[in-house]
C-alpha cells in the first residue's frame, strides 16, 4: 500500500471509531455527545488500532486466532495510550474501574471482546471494501492542477493557516478512467509551489 492509501485508511477507520463512540455515548447519556478528537469527527486511537491490526494481523486466516490476536493488539494499544495520556496530561480519558476483568481501569474484558470482534470484522469485511474504494479514487491530471492553482491563490484554509497541510493529491497515483468516490484535499502553499514547479 502507498502512503496515501495508509493515510486514507487511517482517516476512514478513525471516522468509523468516532461514529461508534458517538452513538454509544449519545445513547448512554441521552443527548448528542461528540467524542471526537479536538471536537472533530475522528478518533485517532481507532485509526491507529485498525492500522496496527492490518499491518500485524492481516495475514491471519483463522477467525478464532484473529479474534484473540486482535484482543491482545488493541488492548495493548488502549492500555498504552491511556497510560501515556494520563502521564502527559494528568487526566484519564476513559476509566473501566469496576468493569469485569479490568486492568488498572485502562482496559477491560468486555472492551477486549468488542475489539477482538471488530478486528475480525475489519480484516475480513471492512478493510477489503475500504481499500477497494480507496484504490478506485481517481483525480484527472487537469483537475489536479486546477486544485493546486486554486490552493495557491486562496491561502485561507478552514482549519487555520497555522496548521501543517499535506496534499494527499501529491501522494496518490493518478488513475485515468477510475471513479472518484471521495478525496481528502489538504494542500499547503509549499506543496502547491512544489507541484507547480514540476
Amino acid at each position: 500500500m502507498s502512503f496515501c492509501q495508509y493515510f486514507l485508511c487511517f482517516a476512514v477507520f478513525s471516522f468509523i471509531g468516532w461514529a461508534y463512540e458517538t452513538v454509544y455515548y449519545s445513547i448512554q447519556q441521552r443527548k448528542f455527545v461528540n467524542s471526537g478528537f479536538l471536537s472533530t469527527c475522528f478518533c485517532p486511537i481507532y485509526g491507529m488500532g485498525a492500522m496496527l491490526d492490518l499491518i500485524l494481523l492481516g495475514w491471519i486466516e483463522n477467525p478464532l486466532i484473529l479474534f484473540f490476536a486482535g484482543m491482545v493488539v488493541t488492548c495493548s494499544l488502549e492500555y498504552f495510550v491511556s497510560w501515556l495520556l494520563e502521564t502527559l496530561f494528568h487526566k484519564r480519558w476513559w476509566d473501566y474501574t469496576g468493569w469485569p476483568g479490568n486492568i488498572n481501569g485502562r482496559v477491560c474484558l468486555i472492551g477486549g471482546i468488542a475489539f477482538g470482534t471488530f478486528t475480525v470484522a475489519l480484516i475480513k469485511l471492512i478493510a477489503p471494501v475500504t481499500i477497494d474504494m480507496i484504490d478506485s479514487v481517481s483525480l484527472p491530471r487537469g483537475r489536479r492542477n486546477r486544485l493546486i492553482s486554486l490552493a495557491k491563490k486562496n491561502r485561507k484554509f478552514p482549519l487555520g493557516n497555522s496548521l501543517p497541510y499535506l496534499s494527499c493529491v501529491d501522494f496518490c497515483r493518478v488513475r485515468p478512467g477510475g471513479r472518484t468516490l471521495f478525496l481528502f484535499v489538504l494542500i499547503s502553499s509549499e506543496s502547491a509551489l512544489r507541484s507547480e514547479q514540476r
